[in-house]
C-alpha cells in the first residue's frame, strides 16, 4: 500500500501508518489527472485452495475436513425423520458439497440441503470451520481458537447464504485379517546378534608403515595446489551477485538467454541527483551491470526455462552503495539509521606506538524509528560512550582515529542521498540546525572514563594465549581497527543509562572486548518484517530494496539462506560491516528458539509439559540455584523439583534448534561417546589455530583484491582488514580444515586413503573460540586397524622388541617434541627478525638485519612452499635432478619447520601481575629482580601461587623412546621442554600454532576426550546460574502463564519455554567470526559419521510399560511372588517362541515322549519335566490328553520359564 500510494498524488502512507487509516486513506483517494497509471497483473487462483490457507467448499479437499457422522445424526436430519436402512452401516462420510447443478450420487448415498452450522461444527477442523465461515461471510482471523471459530459459526443467521448440498456415503466395515503388530525392530531371528553384514571389519596392519617423505610431498602437492590463484581467485555471478570460483565462471552472452525470464517489477531503482528527478526502475532485465560472467548453477536454470532461485530477480536486488554511504564510522552510522537497535561504549586502548579500540553495546529495548536526523548531541551521548586507555591522556589527533568520530559533512551528503534514493527515507525530515551544532571533523562528546598508565601494552590479558609474546595490537596511525563479538545478558534491556555504563565498563575492565547485542523483550516483532534492515542498515541497503522476511520469498527462499547469500555477496559490504553480522545472528538465535518452541509443542507429551510449567513455583528455581551454588548437588525429590527437573529437559528440547546452545553442545558430547564407543579409542588428538591476520589467504578474501598475490602486506593493512571482515575469517578456517582432513588426514570424497597418520577410520573435531575471538579446532582421529588399549599395554609390557620398534617408528614419523634442525639456541640465532615495515616517526625501532638473507621471508606470513612436481618413490638413493630437487626441498622444509615453531610455539613462563603488585617494589634482592622481570607487559601470568606452570611448562625431556615396564607407558622422544609435540606437516601447512599427541593409554584417552567436550561444551553459565536465569525469566514475565489470555491451551507454556532459551542464549558471548561461521551455515563440528538420536527414555518407558502389561497376565508362583524380576527380552509373535538354547532339551523330551513340543493336545495340563542344570532350571507342563490314533500321552499348551537360580530370579511362565 506504501508502493501504491506512491503513485497517486495527495495520499502519504509512511512506516508508522497502521493498516486500517491504510487502507481508509487509500478508499477515500479520488484519481486526478496528476495520479499515475498503475498496472495488475492477474493470473488464474487455484479455488481448492486460495492464498489464505482456505479452501472452496466445492473442492475436495474441503471435504477430507469433516469428521464421520453417526447414523443418528443422519436419520435426524432427513426430511420428516424418514425412516434409514442402516443395517451393518457404523457411520457416514461427507463426499462432497454442491452449489448447484446435477449431483452424481451411487447406492446409497445421501443428500440434505442445508446442514445445521451447528451440526456441522461438531464435525470440521478449525480449517474446515474457516473455510465454511468464508462461504457464509463469517471473517475468521487466522490466529482464532478451534472454541471461537465454532461459536462464531452457531451464531450465524443465514439470511442469504447460498444453499449448499451435503452429499453423505455409507461406511461399512470390512473385516481383515489381524495385522502384524509386531515391531520391525523385534529380532525374532534365534541366531545369535552379529553385526551388520556389510559393516567391514579393517585387515589395515597396525601399527601403520611409518610416514616418509615421498608420503609428506605428495599431500603437500595437493595441498599447495589448493592455494594457488586458479584455486581461490573469485568474482561474481551477474545473474545472482554470488561470490563464485573464476574457475567456474562461464562468460555471459545475453543472446544465449531468455532475458524476460529476468525481468521484475519494482524491484530496481534508479539513482536520483535532484528531487526534481523522477523515481524510475532500471528497464530490463535484472542484472548486475559490473559483472560479466555466470555461475554454472544460474547457467543451467536459464537454459532450461527457469528463473534461478537466488537470482536478483527474485526481490534480492540491493543496488550499489554510492560514494557517500561508504567509510562511515561507527558513530555515523549511527546518525543516518531511522532505527536505533543499539547503545555502544567504545574502549580506545593505546600503548606505546599502537592503538585498538573494541567496542560493547547493549540492544535498544524496542526499535525507534527516527521521523527527524540527525539526532542531537544529547542523545547521541546516550547511545555512544567513550573510555580510554593509554600512557597519557588523549589528545585530538587521537580521538579522531577512534570508530566515534563525526564528520558533520560525510553525515548530511549521506542523509541528503538517503532522503532522494532510499525509499523508506522519503518522508524523512533532515534537521540541519542540529546537523550544524556539530563540528566539522571530532567526537562530539567527552569520554566516559579515562585511565593512565605508567607502562605496559594495551593487549588485554584475558585475551592472550600461553604462547602470545606481543606487547601491543592495532595501528600506528590512521583509524584504529575494532573488533566486534559477543552477546550480553538480556537484563540490560531494562537497566537505566547509568547502570548500562557502569556495567560496560565493569565488561570491559574485565577483559571483555566485544561489540554485544542483547535480546529485545518482544522477539517477534523482529520478522516478517522486510523494510527492518534497510531502516536498520541504509548504507548496505542504499535503495531500500532486498530486505529479509519478504512476503515473496515466503516458501522459496528462507531467512538462513538469505543472509548466507547476503554474506556471500559479491561486493563484500555486508562481510565488512561485523556489526550487522551480529545484529543478524542474535536475530536468527531468536528466531531458532521460537521454532523450538512451536516443535516442541507439538510433541504428545507437551500436555503435561506445559501443565507443569504452569503449576511451577519460581522461588523453588531460586532455592535449587542456591543449593547449587553453595556446593549442593540437584536430585528431584519433591513434585516441585520434578516440575524443575522437567522444565530443564524441555528448556533442552527447545534449544536444540539454536546455534551454540548448550543443549546443541550436549548433543556434540553424545556423539563423540557415540564414536568412540563405535570405533574404540581414537588414536591422534590433534589441534589447528590458523592465523588468520598472518595468512596470505584469509587476507586476500578479505580485500576488496580479485587477483590473488600471495605478497605480505603489512601488519596495519593486514589487521584492518581482518577486523572488519570476520567473514573471511569464518571461510578461511573451514577452507584451511578441509584442505587438513582431505590431504593430511587421508579423509577425501571417495573414502578414506592412508594419510600421514595410517588410514583413517573416523574424526571428529569441535570448533572453539580464543580468547582474541578467532577461530581453532581440536581434532580426534581414529586410525583403521588399531589394537584395543589393553592389547598395545600389554604387548609393550611383554617386552615385543618387534612391535616395540615398529610403533616407535611409526609414532616418530608422524610426532616430534623438538626442532628438526638443531636445538632451541641454534635454531633462535639462525632465525633473523626482519624490522619492522611500519614507519613509526621518530619511534622507528632499527633492528640489525646484516644477518638476514636478502630473499627471506617470515613463514608465517606467506604460503606453504610445493614440492617438485615430479620425483622417484626413493629419492634418498636415486640422484636423478628431480630427486635432488625433492632433497633440497625437503632441507627447506625443515627450516621453516623450525622457524614456524620459535616464532609461534615456544612457551616463556611469566609472573601474575596481581602477585607483582603486591610485592615491594624497593627490594634490591637479586632473585627478586629476577622474579619482577618475568613480568609480561600485558599482565598476563602462567605460574601459580607456587611458581608451577599452569600450562604445565616445562615439559619432561626424553632423549629416546622407551617403555616404563612397570605401568607399560610408552615415553616418546621429545629433547625441546617448551614447545609442545606436533606433526611437521600440520605445522608447515597451516603456519601457525599446532598440537599433536598420540594416544596409548586409557587415561589419556579419557582425559583429552575430557578436554575436548569440556571446550564444546564449555558453558558460558555454570547450572545453579542456568537455574538463576530460569528464576529471574518467571518472575519478569509472569503474566505469560495467564491462562485466561492463551490463544489455545499450551501457548502460554511454549513462550515461557522460548523467552528462557532466549534469556540463556543471550549471555552466550560469541565472536564475529563464530557468528559468521553460523550464517554461513559452516559447520560448528567436522566428523566423518553421520548420527542418528536415539531417545532412550521413550524406548525405556515403551519398555517398562510392556513389562508391566506382561506381569499383569502372568501366573506367578506363590514362593516367589516377592523375588525382583531379571530383564528377560520378549518377542511377540503369533507362533510359539523357542529359545535356541533349549534345542538339547528339547531333543531329550524327544527322546522320552516320542512327540515334539509343538504338538497340539487336549486340554489338562500336568507336569511332564523338570530338568535341573547347573545355572538354569526349565519347567515344561503339558496337558494330560492323549493322541487319538497312537493312544500316547501328548504335550500341548507347552508352556517354558527360564531362570537364574544363582540370582533367584522371578519364575515366570511364558506361553
Amino acid at each position: 500500500m506504501r508502493d501504491l500510494s506512491k503513485l497517486h498524488d495527495g495520499i502519504d502512507i509512511s512506516t508508522w501508518h497502521v493498516r486500517q487509516h491504510a487502507e481508509n486513506l487509500i478508499a477515500a483517494h479520488e484519481c486526478n489527472a496528476s495520479c499515475e497509471i498503475s498496472y495488475a497483473l492477474l493470473k488464474p487462483q487455484d479455488l481448492a485452495k486460495t492464498s489464505t490457507g482456505l479452501f472452496d467448499v466445492e473442492s475436495p479437499a474441503f471435504a477430507t475436513t469433516f469428521l464421520t457422522f453417526r447414523p443418528e445424526e443422519i436419520h435426524s436430519l432427513l426430511p420428516g425423520h424418514k425412516s434409514l436402512d442402516s443395517d451393518g452401516i457404523t457411520s457416514y462420510t461427507l463426499k462432497k458439497v454442491l452449489r448447484m447443478g446435477s449431483i452424481d450420487m451411487a447406492p446409497g448415498d445421501i443428500v440434505i440441503d442445508n446442514v445445521p452450522l451447528a451440526v456441522l461444527t461438531r464435525h470440521l477442523t478449525i480449517q474446515g470451520m474457516k473455510s465454511l465461515g468464508a462461504h457464509h461471510g463469517v471473517n475468521m482471523l487466522s490466529k482464532l481458537s478451534k472454541a471461537v471459530c465454532s461459536r462464531a459459526l452457531e451464531g450465524h443467521r443465514c439470511n442469504d447464504c447460498p444453499t449448499l448440498h451435503f452429499v453423505f456415503s455409507p461406511v461399512v466395515p470390512v473385516k481383515k485379517a489381524r495385522a502384524n503388530m509386531k515391531g520391525d525392530w523385534i529380532d525374532d531371528d534365534p541366531t545369535p546378534l552379529l553385526w551388520e553384514s556389510d559393516l567391514e571389519i579393517s585387515t589395515e596392519p597396525w601399527p601403520p608403515l611409518p610416514t616418509t617423505m615421498v608420503e609428506i610431498a605428495r599431500a603437500m602437492q595437493c595441498y599447495c595446489a589448493e592455494l594457488t590463484p586458479d584455486a581461490v581467485e573469485e568474482s561474481g555471478c551477474c545473474v545472482c551477485g554470488q561470490l563464485t570460483w573464476k574457475r567456474s565462471l562461464l562468460p555471459f552472452h545475453e543472446e544465449a538467454y531468455d532475458l524476460s525470464l529476468l525481468e521484475e517489477f519494482n524491484c530496481t531503482r534508479l539513482e536520483r541527483r535532484t528531487p526534481d528527478d523522477p523515481i524510475c526502475e532500471i528497464k530490463g532485465p535484472v542484472l548486475d551491470a559490473k559483472l560479466t560472467d555466470i555461475c554454472p548453477t544460474c547457467h543451467d536454470s536459464l537454459r532450461n526455462g527457469r528463473r534461478p532461485k537466488m537470482a536478483l530477480a527474485n526481490k534480492l536486488w540491493v543496488g550499489d552503495v554510492p560514494d557517500c554511504l561508504k567509510g562511515l564510522t561507527l558513530a555515523e552510522t549511527t546518525m543516518v539509521s531511522r532505527v536505533r537497535f543499539n547503545r555502544c561504549i567504545v574502549r580506545v586502548a593505546k600503548g606505546h606506538f599502537k592503538m585498538h579500540a573494541n567496542v560493547i553495546a547493549f540492544e535498544h529495548p524496542s526499535k525507534k524509528i527516527y521521523e527527524r536526523l540527525p539526532m542531537p548531541k544529547e542523545e547521541l551521548a546516550e547511545v555512544l560512550s567513550v573510555t580510554y586507555t593509554g600512557m597519557e591522556p588523549p589528545g585530538d589527533d587521537d580521538m579522531k582515529r577512534t570508530p566515534v568520530l563525526v564528520r558533520r559533512e560525510k553525515v548530511r551528503q549521506a542523509l541528503e542521498w538517503l532522503k532522494l534514493n532510499h525509499r523508506d527515507y522519503a518522508d524523512l525530515s533532515i534537521d540541519f540546525n542540529t546537523l550544524d551544532t556539530y563540528q566539522l571533523e571530532n567526537v562530539p562528546f567527552g569520554l566516559l572514563k579515562s585511565t593512565t598508565i605508567a607502562e605496559g601494552g594495551n593487549v588485554l590479558a584475558a585475551t592472550k594465549s600461553v604462547f602470545q609474546n606481543d606487547d601491543e595490537e592495532g595501528t600506528h596511525d590512521g583509524p584504529c581497527p575494532f573488533s566486534v563479538s559477543g552477546i550480553t545478558a538480556e537484563r540490560h534491556t531494562t537497566m537505566t543509562t547509568s547502570q548500562r555504563k557502569v556495567a560496560a565498563i565493569q565488561w570491559l575492565k574485565n577483559g571483555g572486548s566485544s561489540l554485544a547485542i542483547g535480546h529485545d523483550k518482544k522477539s517477534q516483532s523482529m520478522f516478517n518484517n522486510s523494510a527492518l534492515y534497510p531502516q536498520m542498515f541504509p548504507w548496505l541497503y542504499p535503495y531500500g530494496y532486498g530486505g529479509v522476511d519478504q512476503d515473496e520469498h515466503t516458501g522459496h527462499i528462507s531467512r538462513e539462506n538469505h543472509i548466507t547469500w547476503l554474506c556471500m555477496y559479491y561486493d563484500k559490504r555486508f562481510q565488512m560491516s561485523p556489526s550487522t553480522l551480529m545484529v543478524m545472528f542474535n536475530h536468527q538465535l531468536i528466531h531458532q528458539s521460537s521454532k523450538g518452541s512451536f516443535i516442541s509443542m507439538k510433541r504428545h507429551n507437551f500436555t503435561r509439559v506445559a501443565d507443569a510449567i504452569q503449576k511451577l513455583d519460581p522461588g523453588v528455581l531460586l532455592a535449587v540455584s542456591e543449593r547449587l551454588k553453595n556446593g549442593g548437588r540437584f536430585i528431584p525429590k519433591t513434585p516441585e523439583e520434578y516440575r524443575c527437573s522437567k522444565l530443564m529437559d524441555e528448556v533442552d528440547v527447545v534449544g536444540s534448534h539454536v546455534d551454540g546452545s548448550l543443549a546443541k553442545k550436549k548433543y556434540q558430547r553424545g556423539q563423540i561417546w557415540s564414536l568412540i564407543n563405535f570405533l574404540n579409542a581414537p588414536s591422534w588428538f590433534i589441534t589447528i589455530s590458523p592465523a588468520d591476520a598472518k595468512h596470505p589467504l584469509c587476507v586476500h578474501w578479505a580485500s576488496q583484491d580479485v587477483v590473488f598475490k600471495p605478497e605480505i602486506k603489512g601488519s596495519k593493512e593486514r589487521l584492518q582488514l581482518i577486523s572488519q571482515n570476520p567473514v573471511a575469517c569464518a571461510r578461511f578456517f573451514d577452507h584451511l580444515i578441509n584442505l587438513f582432513l582431505k590431504y593430511i588426514c587421508g579423509w577425501s570424497d571417495d573414502g578414506p586413503k592412508r594419510g600421514l597418520f595410517g588410514k583413517p577410520a573416523g574424526y571428529y573435531g569441535a570448533v572453539e573460540e580464543q580468547g582474541r575471538k578467532t577461530l581453532h579446532g581440536h581434532f580426534l582421529v581414529w586410525i583403521a586397524g588399531q589394537l584395543p588399549l589393553h592389547v598395545v599395554r600389554e604387548r609393550l609390557m611383554s617386552e615385543d622388541s618387534e612391535f616395540l620398534r615398529e610403533l616407535t617408528e611409526y609414532i616418530e614419523s608422524s610426532l616430534i617434541g623438538e626442532f628438526m634442525t638443531g636445538s632451541k639456541e641454534e635454531v633462535s640465532a639462525r632465525v633473523p627478525y626482519a624490522p619492522d615495515s611500519e614507519d613509526r616517526g621518530i619511534h622507528t625501532i632499527l633492528v640489525d638485519d646484516s644477518n638476514a638473507p636478502t630473499d627471506y621471508v617470515d613463514p608465517t606470513l606467506s604460503l606453504p612452499e610445493a614440492p617438485p612436481p615430479d620425483f622417484c618413490d626413493d629419492p634418498t638413493s636415486c640422484r636423478c635432478e628431480n630427486c635432488l630437487a625433492l632433497l633440497s626441498w625437503w632441507e627447506r622444509f625443515k627450516l621453516t619447520c623450525d622457524d614456524i615453531l620459535i616464532r609461534s610455539n615456544v612457551h616463556t613462563c611469566f609472573e601474575q601481575k596481581s602477585k607483582k603488585d603486591s610485592g615491594d617494589p624497593e627490594t634490591t634482592d637479586a632473585a627478586k629482580k629476577e622474579k619482577v622481570a618475568k613480568l609480561h607487559r600485558t599482565g598476563k601470568g602462567c605460574l601459580n601461587k607456587d611458581g608451577v606452570c599452569t600450562a604445565r611448562f616445562p615439559r619432561d625431556i626424553f632423549m629416546t623412546s622407551s617403555v616404563d615396564l612397570e605401568t607399560g607407558h610408552l615415553n616418546i622422544k621429545k629433547q625441546e621442554p617448551t614447545i609442545n609435540d606436533i606433526n611437521p606437516t600440520v605445522t608447515v601447512c597451516n603456519r601457525c600454532n599446532t598440537d599433536a599427541r598420540f594416544l596409548l593409554s586409557g587415561t589419556a584417552v579419557k582425559a583429552v576426550v575430557g578436554y575436548v567436550t569440556d571446550y564444546i561444551t564449555k558453558g558460558f553459565l555454570k547450572t545453579h546460574q542456568i537455574f538463576a536465569t530460569m528464576y529471574e525469566t518467571f518472575k519478569k514475565h509472569e503474566d505469560v502463564l495467564d491462562i485466561a489470555k492463551e490463544e489455545r491451551p499450551g501457548n502460554g507454556a511454549r513462550q515461557m519455554l522460548t523467552k528462557v532459551v532466549n534469556s540463556l542464549s543471550s549471555k552466550m558471548e560469541v565472536g564475529a567470526p563464530m557468528a559468521a561461521l553460523y550464517l554461513l551455515q559452516n559447520p560448528d563440528h567436522y566428523t566423518s559419521h553421520q548420527f542418528v538420536p536415539f531417545y532412550w527414555r521413550n524406548y525405556f518407558n515403551y519398555v517398562q510399560g510392556q513389562w508391566s502389561n506382561f506381569l499383569d497376565f502372568a501366573e506367578p508362583v506363590e514362593e516367589d511372588t516377592n523375588i525382583i524380576p531379571e530383564d528377560v527380552g520378549i518377542a511377540r509373535t503369533t507362533r510359539s517362541f523357542i529359545d535356541p538354547s533349549l534345542q538339547a532339551t528339547k531333543d531329550d523330551i524327544r527322546t522320552e515322549l516320542g512327540v515334539d513340543l509343538e504338538d497340539r493336545v487336549s486340554a489338562g495340563v500336568g507336569i511332564i519335566k523338570v530338568e535341573d542344570q547347573e545355572d538354569d532350571v526349565i519347567v515344561l507342563e503339558s496337558g494330560g490328553g492323549v493322541s487319538s490314533s497312537t493312544g500316547e500321552p501328548t504335550v500341548a499348551g507347552m508352556r517354558c520359564c527360564r531362570y537364574r537360580l544363582a540370582e533367584k530370579s522371578d519364575r515366570r511362565h511364558y506361553t
